[in-house]
């Protein structure tokens, strides 16, 4: 049965491919963000399909009318990047808009493992993830407290885009110079996930709501070493790329901001421990993309200038 569907930060990766894959499965969907509708990205949504609504979560009149007619909501945690309570408050404004439009299922996106975000704390500089880890936690409790008939909750790791623009300047800024540098230790696989995969979990949910109703689905599409990575990367390009590994001291130091070095070290030492991808595609039926399928199809975005 098609759908009309709110997608929100549907200008944002997750929100962009979300709409991508739902348009093409015969669904409706209704995209809101705050950029101007003349923005490129608001246009290649309106290219496909889609209908544009710029807003901001907390402007109550604009998401209500948005809400219009609308089944299913896609939520994606928007807000400052440094204030994560404030994500939360927007997802609650969010869920209480939906209950009051009467919309039947509602799929919100979180990170996984987020319960172990909490209580880790950087050897020598103290920097935690305490209040990412807490407002993760806290938005979902309030999809799985709402009076929505259906909800699903879906977790994914570090997202493999994370490697291309315009990520990539602040997540691995010495890509484009031939260096993979990072705090990751070499030898520690590194779990990652495409934003296409979230988004067929999108469509095979909708497609299938009984089944996945009521569920946190941790999502990982490959797990792989830094060193791979820069083969892979390598391999792709025709350029020499390298990973050597960075206290957090050394990568702070060189420029990496303190956030993005902590959640690095974090994965050393704590990491996501999601399902395979063998065993998501065995529990749920979707196929998830390896890094190597995903880093094809994305060759001409890796950037390396060396």
């Amino acid at each position: 049965m098609k759908q009309r569907i709110l997608v929100t930060a549907g200008a944002g990766d997750q929100g962009r491919a979300a709409t991508r894959h739902l348009i093409a499965a015969g669904h409706t969907v209704v995209a809101m963000d705050r950029l101007p509708a003349d923005d490129h990205r608001p246009q290649e949504l309106v290219a496909l399909g889609a209908e544009y609504v710029q807003a901001d979560l907390a402007d109550e009149a604009l998401v209500a009318k948005a809400l219009t007619d609308v089944s299913v909501v896609f939520s994606v945690p928007v807000g400052p990047l440094d204030n994560e309570m404030a994500k939360v408050d927007n997802v609650a404004m969010l869920v209480k808009a939906a209950e009051k439009a009467g919309v039947e299922m509602f799929i919100q996106t979180s990170t996984a493992a987020a319960e172990y975000h909490i209580g880790v704390s950087d050897y020598g500089t103290g920097h935690t993830s305490d209040s990412y880890g807490t407002a993760r936690l806290r938005l979902e409790a309030l999809v799985r407290r709402s009076n929505i008939p259906q909800w699903v909750i879906l977790r994914p790791v570090a997202l493999m885009e994370n490697f291309i623009a315009p990520k990539v300047r602040g997540m691995f800024p010495w890509l484009k110079d031939g260096r993979l540098d990072s705090v990751h230790e070499d030898y520690m696989p590194a779990q990652l996930v495409s934003v296409q995969d979230v988004a067929k979990f999108a469509v095979a949910i909708i497609a299938d709501p009984s089944r996945f109703d009521h569920e946190t689905i941790d999502l990982c599409g490959d797990e792989l070493t830094m060193p791979e990575a820069a083969l892979i990367f390598s391999t792709l390009t025709d350029k020499h790329v390298t990973h050597a590994h960075l206290s957090i001291t050394q990568a702070i130091a060189a420029g990496l901001r303190p956030g993005v070095a902590h959640s690095q070290e974090w994965a050393n030492r704590v990491g996501y421990h999601a399902p395979s991808a063998a065993d998501t595609k065995a529990r749920w039926g979707v196929e998830m993309t390896s890094f190597e399928q995903w880093a094809l199809a994305h060759q001409n975005q890796i950037e390396v200038n060396q």
